[in-house]
Parts: structure tokens; C-alpha cells; sequence
């Protein structure tokens, strides 16, 4: 089922997913918000706590990657964009989704990798 793209164009038996497609990117923008600057403190904190050079490096590219994946996303989430600024946000809201998923890959490998 194809989602509205306003609440006005709602129907009757959609109501549901139109009142859903209304609501969830402006409550992802707000929670990505919130999350951001837990995401700085909590990647400070990891960084302090990195015993070695190279998990100080690996734990700053998780930190960094963080901050950009929900800084972007609630940008982009929040905000009303023309067609040209929200497609730029749309691209870097889902690179950032691989990046974060890059570097956790990098972080865990290197903390499983250090034990071993």
C-alpha cells in the first residue's frame, strides 16, 4: 500500500498508516535529536576509557560516525526542505547509516581482534 504523501489525502480505511506516515518522521527527528548529544558524551566516554592508540582510533571514528548518523537524521528529519536540500539530506541521512554500520564493524573487530 502506497503511503499518502500529506495526512490530507487520507481515506477512510488508511487512516492508520496515513496518521503513521504523518507522525514517525517527526518523532525520529526529535528522538535523533535527543540521542545526539548522548551519543557525543557516550563517545567521550569511550574514547577516555580506550586502553591503546589504536582503540582510541577505532573508537573515534564509532564517535564520530554517531554523531553524524543522528546530527544528519534529525536535520533532516526536522526540518521542511526544498526538493534539492532534502534530497542532499536523504543521501547523507543513508550514507551515514552505512558509516555507522562501518565503523561498528571496525570497533568490534578490533576489540575481538586486541583479545585474542
Amino acid at each position: 500500500m502506497r503511503l499518502p504523501a500529506q495526512p490530507t489525502d487520507c481515506r477512510l480505511e488508511g487512516g492508520v498508516e496515513c496518521a503513521a506516515a504523518a507522525l514517525k518522521p517527526r518523532m525520529r527527528g526529535w528522538l535523533h535529536a535527543d540521542v545526539f548529544p548522548l551519543s557525543l558524551v557516550g563517545g567521550i566516554v569511550l574514547i577516555a576509557v580506550s586502553r591503546s592508540a589504536a582503540a582510541v582510533g577505532v573508537c573515534s571514528v564509532y564517535a564520530v560516525s554517531a554523531c553524524l548518523l543522528f546530527g544528519t537524521s534529525a536535520v533532516y528529519h526536522r526540518g521542511t526542505w526544498g526538493p534539492r536540500g532534502e534530497a542532499v539530506l536523504r543521501r547523507l541521512d543513508h550514507a551515514n547509516i552505512f558509516l555507522i554500520i562501518a565503523a561498528f564493524t571496525a570497533h568490534y573487530t578490533a576489540i575481538v581482534l586486541a583479545a585474542a
